[in-house]
């Protein structure tokens, strides 16, 4: 796992990438999505952006991938 601020973006990573995965010979899936830090009712709010990285078949998971400005 690793994580990391650049640019005012807090990034995180833990497991493998799907890259990473697929180099070792596993079949791999990933799901991105975008969703709100806080609700989106609030007066301001950020995005998170999420990546999953998955054996496909098995549903096992693999790694993950976030970012945020908080």
């Amino acid at each position: 796992s690793n994580a990391i601020c650049v640019f005012g973006y807090n990034m995180a990573s833990t497991g493998w990438s799907e890259e990473t995965a697929k180099k070792k010979g596993l079949k791999v899936k990933s799901n991105f999505f975008r969703d709100a830090e806080r609700p989106e009712f609030m007066p301001t709010y950020e995005d998170v952006l999420v990546k999953i990285v998955y054996e496909e078949g098995t549903g096992r998971l693999l790694g993950a991938q976030i970012a945020s400005k908080h």
